[in-house]
């Protein structure tokens, strides 16, 4: 949506067709919790998307994504309460790679 076009912090690009775009929703209250924390998502070059990550529970209501970086085919997202995540680039699931704050 427009709205969410709006509030992207960051945007990646991963191959020549595929974009990994993470929304600024901290502090929104109008956002549901179940979009919330899954703030991370892959879209096409017509700004279709093709998968929303799959977040982990941390324990917190609303706890978003805060950063994602991409290095070596890899990307890596971290959520505000510091937990860090490898990022599947075919599909958003994600696999805990750590913690730091």
């Amino acid at each position: 949506t427009q709205k969410q076009v709006d509030i992207i912090e960051k945007k990646i690009s991963v191959c020549k067709n595929k974009a990994i775009v993470l929304l600024d929703v901290a502090g929104n209250k109008a956002i549901p919790t179940s979009e919330y924390n899954s703030n991370i998502y892959c879209i096409n070059d017509a700004g279709e998307i093709l998968w929303q990550i799959k977040a982990k529970p941390s324990g917190f209501e609303r706890d978003s994504f805060v950063s994602i970086n991409y290095n070596d085919n890899r990307l890596v997202a971290r959520n505000f309460s510091g937990f860090e995540y490898k990022v599947n680039l075919e599909n958003g699931e994600v696999e805990s790679i750590g913690w730091d704050k």
